[in-house]
């Protein structure tokens, strides 16, 4: 089974959750730290996606 969560940029993820630029910059980085994210690209190209991990423990739980 694959996730059909998609991509998402830090703009993006600002607008959804209504906080600055510069605090969705370093939730993603914390994300990141944490492996609940991977990056791709980079610069204004830069995306979010979850991190295969946590697309595991999220199959996990759904199937119990």
């Amino acid at each position: 089974q694959t996730c059909a969560l998609p991509s998402l940029s830090s703009s993006v993820y600002a607008e959804m959750t209504g906080c600055s630029a510069s605090s969705a910059f370093n939730d993603l980085s914390d994300m990141l730290s944490k492996e609940i994210v991977v990056r791709e690209g980079g610069g204004r190209s830069t995306r979010y996606k979850p991190h295969p991990r946590l697309l595991k423990a999220v199959e996990k739980v759904e199937a119990a």
